[in-house]
């Protein structure tokens, strides 16, 4: 009969509209959970630059101070040599050089150890947000 049909179409129209609301609500919680997943990604990386940051900051203040102190002791060790001829003279500033460049020596390492320092707490912080968005 035309109710009946009138009936089951009208089953139908619900059960469509019911199917697209479903849909527009999983539509939503993803968009709120990749939304979510973003910003706590994105809180991850800038802790794990400020970190980085850090570790470099501190690395070079340590080489600044190491080139200052190997500076000083070159120029008291010349400074030592200045009354005692030139034979001492000469010595005194080979043996002066040779702290100048220990000194940058170990500088620059304390640098670049801090940088690779910096690229692991970087790659630490990229592996968790891959781990991360792929839960």
């Amino acid at each position: 009969s035309s109710s009946e049909n009138a009936i089951k179409a009208v089953k139908e129209q619900v059960k469509e509209k019911v199917k697209e609301e479903v849909e527009k609500k999983k539509e939503e919680v993803k968009v709120k959970v990749k939304e979510k997943v973003n910003a706590e990604a994105d809180k991850i990386l800038a802790e794990a630059e400020k970190r980085a940051q850090q570790v470099k900051d501190a690395a070079a203040d340590a080489a600044e101070a190491l080139r200052g102190e190997s500076e000083l002791r070159a120029k008291q060790l010349e400074k030592g040599a200045a009354g005692k001829g030139p034979l001492a003279k000469v010595a005194a500033k080979k043996a002066a050089e040779k702290i100048r460049i220990e000194g940058d020596k170990k500088a620059d390492k304390l640098v670049k150890e801090a940088e690779n320092k910096a690229e692991i707490i970087m790659n630490e912080a990229r592996e968790k947000v891959e781990a991360l968005k792929d839960d």
